[in-house]
């Protein structure tokens, strides 16, 4: 007990100087065994819990000594929130989309960032050639085989007035890290039970064979504001660029919660989901879907 709490105490004291204050819709990316990284998101300022300012903080946290560091760069991202971002190897990460300050969307501008032997910051906006996936937010992105992949949420059309208005997105972008600089829309083969949405989850699983890696998408908000429990699985067809959506249906009676805003890892072949928002009211458990026995389970009460 009493190295704990002296573990407690030391993690406090350490931190105090450049912990990142409060804040939502900012992403968090492991980057090494040892190092975090949080850009981004609002936070409340003047001490007025209806205001809040995009901020574009880079932190980077010491897994090993169980601090903060502020890292500041000339070069950065303007200031954002509910964009995405995924890592690409040890200690590159790259960013795309969100809003700004007013809830204007950010450019369709992809950023890579590296962080140097000596903790600095490099970043790079990629130029990218011809067509991109266009201003959004509350997307999602994974990294699989050298490609990074883009899908759903929230961006802007034209209405037959030439009237801008918001759209929730269905569609999935794919690009190649350090080839074409170049985005390409997939075209994939539909299934009729998926449908548009935002602030899901999109999480790569690893099999032992790494040919047959899948991308596995998990709830989030549809276009009526409703909450989803419903699973996909992106799979690749052999080795070509064609891809398909398929449902991953349970066999056991549990339904997850319905939910959006929320956190989804892959551990071997298990998906854990946590937190986010529902019309549910028990927000104290999480669950777990096995692609061994393809059954839903909840822990907690």
């Amino acid at each position: 007990m009493e190295s704990i709490d002296s573990l407690e105490k030391y993690s406090k004291e350490i931190q105090s100087i450049n912990f990142p204050p409060p804040r939502f819709g900012h992403t968090v990316n492991i980057i090494s065994k040892k190092n975090v990284v949080l850009f981004g998101g609002a936070i409340n300022i003047n001490n007025n819990k209806d205001s809040f300012i995009m901020t574009s903080d880079l932190y980077l946290f010491d897994m090993n000594q169980l601090s903060w560091k502020k890292l500041d760069s000339q070069i950065h991202p303007k200031a954002r929130g509910l964009h995405a971002s995924v890592t690409v190897r040890d200690y590159q990460i790259f960013y795309y989309g969100g809003l700004t300050d007013k809830g204007q969307f950010s450019k369709d501008g992809l950023w890579s960032l590296k962080i140097r032997d000596d903790e600095t910051p490099n970043w790079t906006e990629i130029i990218t050639k011809e067509q991109t996936p266009g201003p959004r937010y509350g997307h999602s992105m994974a990294y699989m085989h050298n490609n990074i992949f883009l899908y759903g949420g929230s961006s802007i059309s034209k209405d037959s007035n030439n009237h801008k208005k918001k759209v929730i997105m269905n569609d999935i972008w794919i690009f190649t890290v350090c080839t074409t600089n170049k985005w390409i829309k997939l075209n994939i083969e539909e299934n009729p039970l998926i449908t548009a949405r935002l602030y899901h989850t999109f999480c790569v699983y690893s099999k032992i064979n790494r040919q047959n890696d899948v991308i596995i998408l998990f709830g989030g908000r549809d276009s009526h504001n409703k909450p989803l429990n419903d699973l996909f699985s992106l799979t690749r067809q052999g080795n070509t660029n064609n891809y398909i959506w398929e449902c991953q249906t349970s066999k056991n009676d549990y339904t997850p919660i319905s939910r959006y805003e929320h956190s989804a890892t892959m551990l071997g072949p298990f998906l854990f989901i946590m937190g986010g928002k529902s019309t549910h009211t028990n927000y104290t458990t999480f669950e777990v879907f096995s692609f061994i026995s393809n059954c839903w389970y909840c822990f907690g009460t």
